[in-house]
């Protein structure tokens, strides 16, 4: 259903390619896999060139709630003004919806409901490009957490539960 790159734990050749290329580097990853829990770990240095910024993300699944829980990490080395957007890349046949109160995207997948929540910063859908298929693309979704913070780490927290 959302499809993030900073969260993959596994690469396949054209992925490890474009990570040599690019000079990204993994800096963590872990995960851990239990009976009615699940959590995976991971950061990398994607933005360090060009921001001084390490990103980090704490994925944490409960089977029995049907919920997801995130934390993703803005790690900087300077304590200067900087604004931020997190994009979560949403596959076309996937329909969101913004709530009133700008902290609620709902999310129509298959003809179940889902609900994403940021209680500490707004949210907004943005239009984009879904380049899933080879040598296509066709137009999507995204949801972005934006926001402007001076903290050297700042943690923003959110939520997809289903409904």
């Amino acid at each position: 259903m959302i499809i993030d790159d900073s969260s993959s734990c596994k690469f396949n050749k054209v992925d490890k390619f474009l990570l040599i290329k690019r000079g990204l580097k993994i800096l963590k990853r872990s995960t851990v896999y239990e009976k009615n829990y699940w959590k995976i770990n991971v950061s990398h240095d994607g933005y360090q060139k060009k921001y001084n910024t390490i990103i980090e993300r704490e994925v944490e699944f409960f089977p029995e709630q049907t919920t997801f829980i995130g934390k993703d990490k803005i790690i900087k080395k300077t304590n200067n003004n900087y604004k931020f957007d997190i994009r979560f890349h949403v596959e076309p046949n996937v329909k969101l919806m913004k709530t009133q109160d700008n902290k609620t995207i709902l999310i129509e997948l298959d003809d179940e409901g889902w609900k994403f929540t940021c209680d500490n910063y707004d949210i907004n859908i943005d239009n984009g490009l879904y380049f899933g298929n080879k040598n296509s693309y066709t137009n999507n979704q995204n949801i972005f957490i934006s926001g402007i913070s001076n903290n050297q780490i700042e943690s923003v927290n959110w939520e997809i539960k289903k409904i």
